[in-house]
């Protein structure tokens, strides 16, 4: 992306603390120049959205929205990119919209830690009317279910938790791609793993992790677990 969230910038700078080098300290022309673009490309979303919204362009209005809600993400604002994305939700014409909406929100909430709302957009996913199976709408089936097994881990549910991640069948690249701002296969491996081992006894874990061929594809991403 062309812009970025200044402030987790800032914070990562302080953190490192001069302990890198000069290459790391505080750029103030870099975060001048980023809150330029930002301000720049905030006013060519908002122009792009008004003309859609004149012409009453709906399925228009819904990608204006979602840009708005990617801008949003991107510069760290993420109460603004929750409402943003939460306006997608009137201009959706397709059942594959709702599950796009559910994704982004579950994105922003777990970035906020809001695993409660997490909660409730994976519930909203899964009760989506989504017919066929094509490749993408698989994996994006697969985010919303290892997104409700970080929900689960939040609840200290670790069997249940166990059981989504240990349940994901599609390919950890696959995964990967759909969910970059999500999870990664490690994070899938890394989680299952451990949920698993803290909560399920030793049938259910020869059955769910030594057996199953798909989530020994994510534990091959992370041989320490």
């Amino acid at each position: 992306s062309d812009v970025c969230s200044t402030e987790s910038y800032k914070e990562v700078v302080e953190k490192i603390g001069g302990r890198l080098g000069e290459a790391y300290n505080e750029n103030a022309g870099f975060i001048q120049e980023m809150e330029a673009k930002a301000a720049a490309k905030k006013g060519e979303l908002d122009q792009q959205l008004s003309r859609y919204k004149a012409n009453a362009m709906k399925e228009s209005i819904r990608t204006g929205y979602s840009f708005l809600g990617d801008f949003y993400y991107e510069t760290g604002d993420l109460a603004e990119a929750f409402k943003a994305y939460n306006k997608t939700r009137d201009y959706c014409t397709a059942p594959e919209h709702i599950l796009l909406m559910c994704i982004s929100q579950v994105k922003v909430s777990i970035g906020m830690e809001n695993y409660i709302h997490v909660l409730n957009f994976v519930t909203k996913a899964e009760n989506a009317p989504v017919t066929g199976g094509d490749g993408q709408t698989e994996a994006l089936g697969a985010v919303i279910q290892a997104a409700a097994g970080v929900a689960q881990i939040d609840s200290r549910r670790y069997s249940g938790a166990a059981k989504k991640f240990t349940g994901i069948t599609c390919d950890p690249e696959v995964l990967a791609e759909a969910g970059a701002d999500i999870l990664s296969a490690r994070d899938v491996a890394l989680y299952g793993g451990l949920c698993s081992l803290a909560s399920l006894d030793r049938q259910k874990l020869h059955e769910l992790v030594i057996k199953n061929n798909s989530f020994r594809a994510y534990l091959e991403t992370f041989p320490q677990v």
